[in-house]
């Protein structure tokens, strides 16, 4: 089975995204990006966020992700010291307003998928910068970036649970540090990685049956969502591929007795068992 990252109904191997990251990176260095720099995301999720990563450290630079919701003040601190800055096209604008002197902006057109989960209006780019297009399309990859994803390095599954061949998902918005971490850690060891747009309790379902997924990150506040939808719903889709769903924070012992009792015993705690689950 080849790896790689799925999003929606399309899904991009490793090696692809690597080959993108390694063009990014070239488009970052002629922006004057070096090691040390930070380099933000002001993206939903989406490929191009692990793309950008990848691409920013190859060159030995901090990729940071930034809270997309974030304005004003909030946010001219966040994008604090930023060499570049990558930003869906609908928040162009507030990162204009915000952006620390010197540096640039790389345009990121938001995919279909991301429209339909937000009911962003279909729309073009704004032309004031760069797009993230042009940046892959315009450069041939970087010298000498490396495959950062797909390696299968050792220390595989540490404080994620995570297995070599396994399927795992996370629902969760990519600028927080635990599904971040997790979604990273995943891509650098090949397993089969699925991202959603966005949360949503029943497509969570939906997403677990179609893909078959084994693993997933996830919150106490999503298993509330979940336990809220109506039982036809819940009981609607195939969910027995699971077998560990980790998350960072503490679960009420009620809501993890009812999840318990609808998923089986598969919630974990993140680096309660950090064994690879099989």
């Amino acid at each position: 089975m080849t790896t790689g990252v799925r999003f929606g109904q399309r899904k991009r191997s490793y090696d692809e995204l690597n080959g993108r990251a390694a063009r990014i990176a070239a488009g970052l260095d002629a922006m004057g990006v070096r090691a040390g720099d930070r380099v933000a995301l002001m993206l939903r999720n989406e490929p191009a966020f692990l793309e950008v990563t990848a691409a920013a450290e190859a060159l030995g630079a901090a990729p940071v992700p930034v809270d997309w919701h974030r304005r004003g003040d909030g946010l001219a601190e966040a994008l604090r010291g930023a060499r570049a800055v990558f930003a869906h096209t609908d928040l162009v604008s507030a990162v204009e307003e915000a952006l620390p002197e010197g540096a640039g902006v790389v345009e990121v057109r938001p995919p279909v998928e991301l429209t339909a989960a937000y009911g962003l209006p279909p729309n073009g780019v704004t032309r004031r910068h760069p797009t993230l297009e042009a940046m892959i399309e315009g450069n041939e990859p970087w010298r000498a970036a490396p495959a950062a994803y797909g390696a299968r390095r050792a220390g595989l599954g540490d404080g994620f649970g995570l297995g070599p061949g396994m399927r795992t998902m996370v629902p969760a918005p990519l600028y927080d540090t635990v599904p971040n971490a997790h979604a990273v850690w995943a891509m650098r060891n090949g397993v089969d990685l699925t991202i959603m747009p966005r949360f949503d309790p029943e497509g969570l379902l939906r997403t677990v049956e179609r893909n078959r997924i084994e693993h997933v990150q996830m919150t106490p506040d999503m298993f509330e969502e979940l336990l809220r939808l109506p039982e036809d719903v819940r009981r609607r889709h195939d969910l027995s591929s699971l077998k560990a769903v980790v998350h960072a924070v503490p679960c009420p012992a009620d809501v993890e007795r009812a999840m318990t009792g609808w998923w089986g015993p598969v919630l974990r705690r993140y680096r309660e068992d950090p064994r690879p689950v099989r």
